[in-house]
């Protein structure tokens, strides 16, 4: 085996199909891993993960790089001395290559024009994020972008090579890490200069639009969210349709849906508003029909007709107050339970929850003079078990 892989991505970024030797194949427990003297599969690293492809139509799975070599994760063996042709998944090469050039591009801009220091990177194939180390407002980075795509529209230069150790003493260039040896530049002409692995685009018109989505503070700096290339394409699609969907529902053109939203969630809070007040009045109705009612049980049940916990306390606590009694309180829930509220002025609640619950395959828990939970069980069964369980309650305490 020669001392390092030779880096094919390093001299030409758009090389996706190589021809190959296979140096070593050694089996590991999820497969294969090979070894070329040469190759233009870019390892994982600096943030941005491997490319995808194949060798002799065999699926890479991974590829990863240490001590300058570079190894080839398979699923089946290449025998050694074998020539193989490599293929790069040129879609999602050159899709990681436009988002990565545009980071470049914003990186170099906030540096320029901010002083910030990009101190963390992640690149997927939705989106990417930096981290910059100060903080900034939408109006700065809607300056930033701006001028980024100002760049991609003068299709500028972008290359890459390794300068000698001294020269590299007269450069200024961007880095998260300090480099001593093999540090790479990629260079946009009259933009920016940062020590990158990576592939690039060879000029900024490849990069195709550039969209800062979103962005948020991050250990006091900031953390912004972009698209670019193809992304970028594929998010506005994504947004567009979920747009017209939006604008459909609400009867809105697409420019008006804010609006209408707006409107919508205004009248949606004025009958939630009007519905509480009806709730609250069917529950006083239901109390004092309740009140009114000759009961025979040691216990009041009241069943509301609808799920909302605060109303059922509210209720529960004032036939307790007024009543002196133990009130069982029940709403149905969504699925077909019940939820329960029990109060007892008198206590006592604690020690009888488990059996009560043990014959309604229900939950619960709470104080000695309030429980609540879910049942199973029918209201009908509920106030029998439970007007059972007080009967016999009752008699041992009195």
């Amino acid at each position: 085996m020669s001392g390092r892989t030779h880096k094919l991505y390093d001299q030409d970024s758009h090389l996706y199909t190589f021809t190959a030797t296979v140096e070593s194949c050694e089996k590991t427990e999820h497969g294969f891993t090979l070894v070329l003297d040469r190759t233009a599969f870019f390892p994982e690293g600096g943030g941005q993960e491997s490319d995808c492809g194949t060798l002799n139509g065999i699926s890479v799975k991974d590829v990863r790089i240490q001590d300058g070599i570079i190894f080839h994760d398979t699923e089946e063996s290449i025998p050694t001395g074998m020539k193989v042709i490599g293929v790069v998944d040129e879609k999602i090469r050159f899709a990681r290559m436009q988002m990565h050039s545009a980071e470049h591009i914003l990186s170099g801009l906030a540096f320029k024009h901010f002083g910030c220091d990009n101190v963390g990177f992640h690149l997927t194939d939705k989106w990417c994020t930096m981290d910059w180390n100060r903080v900034l407002t939408r109006d700065q980075l809607n300056r930033l972008e701006s001028e980024a795509n100002q760049i991609v529209a003068s299709n500028l230069d972008v290359t890459a090579r390794y300068p000698s150790p001294s020269e590299l003493k007269q450069i200024s260039y961007r880095s998260k890490i300090e480099l001593t040896e093999d540090v790479r530049l990629v260079c946009i002409n009259g933009v920016d200069v940062c020590a990158c692995c990576a592939p690039h685009v060879n000029k900024t018109g490849e990069i195709g639009l550039i969209k800062i989505l979103d962005f948020q503070h991050y250990k006091g700096g900031v953390r912004v969210f972009m698209v670019a290339g193809r992304a970028a394409l594929e998010d506005y699609r994504l947004r567009y349709e979920n747009a017209y969907a939006v604008s459909g529902l609400l009867s809105a053109p697409q420019d008006k849906i804010t609006q209408a939203v707006q409107l919508h969630l205004q009248s949606e809070a004025e009958l939630k508003m009007e519905n509480n007040v009806l709730r609250k009045k069917i529950a006083e109705l239901l109390t004092n029909d309740l009140l009114n009612r000759e009961n025979a049980g040691p216990v009041l049940c009241l069943v509301l007709p609808f799920c909302e916990m605060n109303t059922l306390r509210s209720s529960v606590n004032e036939l307790t107050q007024k009543t002196g009694k133990p009130v069982c309180g029940l709403c149905q829930n969504p699925d077909g339970s019940y939820a329960f509220i029990i109060g007892h002025p008198k206590g006592g609640l604690k020690a009888l929850l488990p059996d009560i619950m043990k014959q309604l395959n229900g939950k619960g828990g709470g104080s000695d003079v309030m429980v609540q939970g879910t049942i199973a069980s029918t209201p009908d069964v509920c106030e029998k078990v439970i007007n059972q369980a007080f009967s016999q309650f009752l008699k041992e305490t009195e």
